[in-house]
């Protein structure tokens, strides 16, 4: 919100806006359900409204480019999306669907963008007597656009097994298994600075966990009694007296 300007390369200088607004935002959301024994469904949907957002914009000035942030037009993002858990083993197993497709609306005040994004995640959830199993994949946590700016990630996992005792539990967890690499895709839309790049690690990104849970309850206990408090009032509050 202030005025200084930092030079980010050769050419390209950032720059603060002190004139920048306050905005609002309207957020509605929708949700149906329907649950039997073996099978239940919750449809979503919702609009996200923003007018007048802060986001960034890059300008030509004196043969150079200005990197800063304009109150734009509009930002709106529909939502539409479907849970389905199903139970073919009574409430011992459960394997869930989730499809979602977001729908981006971004009208700057030099550019006027429109961007879908469609996600699946999957999950798969056991329980029996003591023990406890649980998959899923996370499709793309960071999926989403704003502004200018779009942004795409690789599917993420979680793998946990536990067993559960009245007092204590332990889990064994495995996150991004079998992931050999992993890679994050942003693309920015810019009709002056218009660039794509791709993150990449080719390194394993697996890693354990342990979780170990335990629950104490100890100390003295003092006897706890309930003495009924008698709340009638039977003084009508009109002083007599004799002479």
């Amino acid at each position: 919100i202030s005025d200084i300007a930092q030079p980010v390369q050769n050419g390209m200088t950032r720059r603060g806006n002190p004139a920048l607004k306050p905005f609002g935002v309207t957020d509605q959301s929708f949700t149906a359900s329907f649950e039997n024994r073996y099978v239940s469904v919750e449809a979503m949907a919702g609009y996200r409204n923003e007018h007048n957002p802060i986001m960034e914009s890059v300008i030509l000035e004196n043969d150079g480019f200005i990197r800063t942030y304009f109150n734009q037009y509009s930002f709106q993002r529909l939502s539409a999306g479907v849970t389905v858990t199903m139970r073919p083993w009574k409430d011992h197993l459960s394997i869930t669907a989730e499809p979602m497709l977001n729908r981006y609306f971004s009208h700057g005040i030099d550019y006027h963008h429109s961007h879908s994004i469609f996600r699946i995640g999957w999950g798969v959830d056991f329980r029996y007597g003591n023990w406890l199993a649980y998959a899923n994949i996370m499709s793309g946590p960071a999926n989403k656009m704003y502004g200018e700016e779009i942004i795409e990630e690789k599917d993420m996992n979680q793998i946990l097994v536990g067993y559960k005792r009245n007092v204590w539990s332990i889990h064994l967890g495995v996150f991004n298994a079998f992931m050999r690499d992993y890679w994050m895709y942003t693309r920015n839309l810019s009709a002056f600075t218009p660039y794509e790049s791709k993150a990449h690690s080719g390194r394993s990104s697996s890693y354990v966990a342990i979780k170990f849970n335990l629950s104490l309850d100890f100390g003295r206990k003092s006897r706890h009694i309930d003495v009924p408090e008698n709340t009638v009032d039977r003084d009508s509050g009109i002083l007599t007296g004799t002479k």
